[in-house]
């Protein structure tokens, strides 16, 4: 740690990174944040995928700078479209997060748009047993291992569900729950 921090000191783009990268991993401190974010500052006026990435983060949550949703999410996408891999996740996710608030919304207040809002989104569809199934392998929802959503207008208030991977996340899962407490979440394995 002494000697990235030297190095960091010294000018040395990655040692500020991976040193950054360590105060952020420490304990929670405004001192530990606001030196982590001028490191990735000074890396990212570089252009360098993992300090623009890192940068980003910090500005999205508000660590050691005020909380800037739109600066954070634009410089997480320069990471992405420079092929920084964490950052293509974290935007595969966060499209994934905006589709899956949309669905639920139209599941509590517009079932009858609910389809017209997934074939919109170029979601394929496909009727089996009286229900629609909606394929999304291919799409930003399978970031969180999502296979397919299933929608039976005649299945009483919980209607539509998710189905997972059984590789899927399981903290993961419990976040998704959080933002569509509508949504049934079952995994292949669940059968």
């Amino acid at each position: 740690e002494i000697a990235l921090k030297e190095a960091a000191q010294h000018g040395n783009n990655l040692a500020k990174i991976e040193y950054g990268k360590i105060l952020l991993s420490q304990s929670a401190s405004e001192t530990n944040y606001a030196t982590a974010y001028k490191l990735f500052k000074d890396a990212a006026d570089y252009k360098i995928p993992e300090a623009l990435f890192y940068l980003g983060y910090m500005e999205l949550m508000g660590k050691g700078v005020k909380q800037n949703d739109e600066a954070g999410l634009a410089l997480i996408q320069a990471a992405s479209d420079m092929g920084y891999s964490n950052a293509k996740n974290f935007t595969k996710k966060h499209e994934a997060d905006d589709i899956i608030k949309q669905i639920s919304h139209h599941i509590k207040n517009d079932k009858q748009n609910l389809k017209l809002y997934l074939v919109s989104i170029n979601i394929p569809v496909y009727l089996k047993d009286g229900c629609e199934e909606y394929d999304f392998s291919s799409t930003s929802v399978f970031a969180y291992k999502i296979l397919s959503g299933t929608f039976c207008p005649n299945s009483g208030e919980l209607g539509f569900f998710f189905r997972l991977s059984p590789t899927a996340d399981k903290n993961e899962v419990v976040y998704l729950q959080s933002i569509a407490q509508n949504i049934n979440f079952i995994s292949d394995t669940d059968e």
